[in-house]
């Protein structure tokens, strides 16, 4: 009986919760658009890193370009993050997240440009995923710093909460699809799955109406 107590609260729960995303959803359209972008885009993302982690591989069988690679696609954030982020409270952030998604679609594309023709080089996967990682740097803070404009105030703590969950969400499904399509159809499969992700995401943005000084 306890046990059944359990489920009913936890099911009670999971309903509750369910009730209240979409109704936060339905109150701020401008905002259920920038999720649904976002989700689709942070999965593309996460399945591109798997990619470029497989085609390191294949192209050096190093584990030390594996380093070197992940040093090139983090340390940008580290090093520009600060600038970035002040840049983000001071620049247009719904013109600047959509800058750096048409700058990552092109890079996306250039990735599996390279991939399908068979010119594809450590030093160009290197060189591009350095490209990205600045990118990434100016990206992630008005990515953040948007939400506040897509949202009504009470709305706030619950917008920014189900932003974490969809950032971790896309951390555990982007390597499964990444892994699936990798195996199916190579490694250009991910990233035009990557490329994809972004134009949906502009999509998204571009409908998106945000009233002037919000």
């Amino acid at each position: 009986r306890r046990g059944d107590r359990a489920v009913a609260r936890s099911a009670g729960i999971s309903a509750g919760a369910t009730v209240r995303l979409v109704a936060l959803l339905r109150r701020n359209v401008d905002y259920a658009l920038y999720s649904a972008g976002s989700a689709v885009s942070l999965v593309g993302m996460w399945m591109q890193r798997i990619a470029i982690g497989w085609l390191t591989w294949e192209l050096t069988g190093s584990g030390l370009w594996l380093g070197i690679i992940a040093f090139a696609d983090f340390f940008p954030v580290f090093l520009i993050g600060p600038l970035a982020a002040a840049a983000a409270d001071r620049w247009d952030r719904l013109q600047v997240v959509k800058i750096s998604q048409t700058i990552s679609l092109v890079q996306a594309t250039a990735l599996l440009a390279l991939t399908l023709a068979g010119q594809m080089t450590i030093a160009w996967l290197v060189a591009l995923t350095a490209f990205q990682g600045v990118v990434v740097a100016f990206n992630q803070p008005a990515r953040l710093a948007l939400v506040p404009s897509l949202v009504a105030q009470a709305d706030l703590p619950a917008a920014v909460a189900l932003n974490a969950v969809i950032f971790n969400l896309a951390r555990f499904v982007g390597p499964i699809l990444a892994g699936f399509a990798i195996v199916t159809s190579g490694v250009g499969a991910a990233f035009a799955a990557n490329a994809a992700s972004y134009v949906v995401f502009l999509l998204a943005l571009v409908r998106i109406n945000i009233s002037p000084g919000a």
